[in-house]
């Protein structure tokens, strides 16, 4: 979040040369595969680091019920509520 601010502050317009660009690119939102496959990256990263500090703590007492919540999370347990796409 802090980058997500941090590249927006002070902007309080909407870049409307790369908005049409990002529309134009993705035909108005319908073809949004390289976005969907950076998303489920993310979300693979996600649910790596989650898995591997389970991993950690599973011989803790007490996470074993965490290990049976977490043991299935998947990309449907993830929902994008705001994007923020920055071209180089």
């Amino acid at each position: 979040m802090d980058l997500y601010r941090s590249l927006c502050d002070g902007k309080k317009d909407v870049e409307w040369g790369l908005y049409e660009a990002f529309y134009q690119e993705t035909k108005n939102g319908k073809d949004m595969k390289t976005y969907k496959a950076l998303f489920e990256k993310a979300v693979e990263e996600i649910v790596g680091k989650m898995d591997q500090q389970l991993m950690l703590n599973i011989f803790s007492l007490g996470n074993l019920d965490a290990l049976a919540t977490n043991a299935n999370t998947s990309l449907q347990d993830f929902e994008i509520v705001s994007y923020l796409i920055i071209e180089g």
